[in-house]
């Protein structure tokens, strides 16, 4: 966290409260050119 982006500026954040448990985590992320990016980050619980 709080690293900035290569040409510059800060990328957005937010604390997500979990309850305590496991999780299974999915994530993709994608560049279109320079300027374009996103990331997507999914948590499912998993059944123990």
């Amino acid at each position: 966290m709080g690293i900035e982006y290569p040409g510059g500026g800060m990328p957005a954040q937010a604390s997500v409260p979990l309850p305590a448990g496991r999780w299974r985590v999915r994530a993709a992320h994608t560049e279109v050119d320079e300027e374009n990016r996103v990331g997507l980050v999914q948590l499912l619980p998993t059944e123990s």
